[in-house]
């Protein structure tokens, strides 16, 4: 007697899973001087991408930027948007003065003003 059933085959290359596997994380050293952090909400149109926005405060911010982070959005009552971000700057050999932090802020401001944007400060 010969039973009828379903059967399933499963083939897997366990090589090539192996090599789509993410590289384990690398070590990083904790920060030797401490870092400083701002706030800042860009004007944007209806259609803007966070992620263009994103790349604008990046270019801006140089060298010494750490981390951007995308905080939050808000709908404004005249059609746009509202791209809250936190920026964290520092150098890895000494603390920046808050001179130094308050430049980079100024040159990140002025730079997406010149790019259209209007900034909530």
């Amino acid at each position: 007697m010969i039973e009828t059933g379903r059967a399933a085959v499963l083939d897997l290359d366990l090589t090539q899973l192996l090599e789509l596997q993410p590289a384990p994380p690398r070590y990083q050293p904790l920060r030797r001087f401490p870092d400083s952090a701002f706030d800042l909400s860009v004007l944007a149109g209806p259609r803007a991408l966070i992620a263009d926005v994103q790349a604008a405060l990046e270019k801006l911010a140089g060298d010494g930027l750490l981390s951007i982070n995308f905080l939050r959005e808000f709908a404004l009552a005249e059609g746009g948007r509202s791209l809250s971000y936190r920026l964290t700057v520092g150098a890895p050999d000494r603390t920046l003065s808050a001179e130094e932090v308050g430049a980079v802020r100024s040159r990140i401001i002025d730079g997406m003003r010149a790019a259209g944007f209007e900034l909530r400060l």
